[in-house]
């Protein structure tokens, strides 16, 4: 095994090149989401500027919606995982013997990459954004 790991290390790059990609294509797209939904509630945001309430605490709102929508999603996704991979192993891999991984650390570490690569400039932009909203602008 020690010798055969060093011809792994291609895959390991290329892994990682197509999971930075996919962070990109996955960001933008759900910066347009994301766009849309806070598009409609700037007037709320320029309200909440209006009574008072800072930027920081505009921009410490919308990191905690962000991050409550990415950790709801991360479990839904993680549950349906978990879910396909028993049903298969069940189904197809016990039979024969073999089994599939739930969890592999290549894996985690390209989730967690890929996940920090949207969040954190998605809560950036919008926070930035709703913090400059303004009632009088409308």
């Amino acid at each position: 095994r020690e010798e055969i790991m060093p011809q792994f290390y291609v895959f390991y790059v290329l892994f990682y090149g197509i999971d930075f990609l996919i962070a990109v294509v996955l960001a933008v797209t759900i910066n347009s989401v994301v766009t849309g939904q806070y598009i409609k509630r700037t007037y709320e945001f320029g309200v909440y500027r209006a009574i008072g309430r800072s930027k920081r605490e505009v921009r410490r709102k919308v990191a905690a919606e962000v991050i409550a929508m990415n950790l709801i999603a991360c479990v839904i996704g993680f549950i349906s995982i978990f879910l396909y991979t028993y049903i298969v192993n069940e189904l197809v891999y016990k039979k024969e013997g073999l089994h599939l991984l739930y969890a592999s650390g290549i894996g985690v570490t390209g989730f967690i990459i890929c996940d920090v690569l949207i969040v954190i400039p998605l809560i950036l932009s919008k926070g930035v954004k709703m913090g400059r909203a303004d009632v009088t602008e409308f």
